[in-house]
């Protein structure tokens, strides 16, 4: 399988870009392409939301290129699990950045904060990572689908029945993070595995490109179907951000689009 992929960032009503976007792609022995795309939400909130960003992301790109070769070659012994390698590596990753966020937020006086969401597609299946409220979702012919878990107090609202569903988009509380990466001493990471289907489009993004699109136009613009030319497929997630800004959206807006293409 090959992976094709297009993605957006735009400043929005902000300043400065806070969110961080990274798209990889290596060729395997065994394992065929490989592809990984994250995107982090610098916190607009906290001080240096483009530093912590930034730097979750230049994490990501050194475990890309250092740690996976070596959960690759593991991989090619017998009973290799790869969920629980991935769910350690991804861990150990984060924590490790969240403490280093930490220190640098104690020694010069601010603090520091930022979500992600990242997947990582490999023959076998493909792999999730969030914290935070940045999303991944998975498009088909027959619907829109939300992957991740928001990690903010409105979605523990609906969770615990206090809040209908419907409700979450645009709630008070729904960019009240219970989670994210450098503003605290833990970081409560979700992992989930979804099996590999080839008409099947992904979509990561930050929550300012959904905020105020519906789920419609969303799952129109990426549709498995509607894929045949990448420069079309971005084209239409950049209308998107426009008809996003038009109607008042104010925070930074990042997306990554990936499709499975067979070879």
């Amino acid at each position: 399988m090959q992976t094709a992929y297009t993605y957006t960032t735009n400043v929005g009503g902000k300043q400065r870009n806070q969110d961080s976007l990274l798209v990889l792609q290596a060729e395997t022995e065994g394992h065929g392409q490989v592809t990984f795309a994250a995107i982090c939400d610098g916190m607009g909130g906290l001080s240096k939301g483009e530093l912590s960003s930034a730097e979750v992301i230049s994490s990501f790109r050194r475990w890309f290129c250092e740690s996976l070769p070596s959960i690759l070659r593991a991989a090619e012994g017998e009973d290799f699990n790869y969920e629980v390698a991935l769910r350690f590596s991804w861990k150990k990753l984060l924590t490790n950045v969240n403490r280093k966020l930490l220190a640098y937020g104690k020694t010069h006086g601010c603090q520091l904060g930022t979500t992600a969401a990242g997947i990582l597609l490999l023959a076998n299946a493909d792999y999730i990572l969030n914290v935070g409220d940045s999303r991944v979702y998975r498009v088909t012919e027959s619907k829109l689908e939300v992957l991740t878990h928001d990690q903010t107090l409105a979605m523990a609202a609906v969770d615990r029945g206090e809040l209908p569903l419907a409700l979450l988009e645009g709630h008070p509380q729904g960019n009240v993070l219970l989670s994210c990466i450098g503003a605290n001493e833990t970081v409560d990471m979700q992992f989930l595995t979804c099996p590999v289907e080839e008409e099947t489009v992904f979509l990561v993004c930050s929550d300012g490109f959904r905020h105020r699109l519906l789920e419609k136009e969303i799952q129109e613009a990426f549709l498995p179907s509607r894929w045949t030319n990448t420069e079309e497929v971005r084209l239409r997630m950049e209308k998107l951000v426009e008809e996003a800004m038009k109607r008042g959206e104010r925070d930074n807006i990042t997306a990554i689009a990936l499709r499975c293409v067979p070879r």
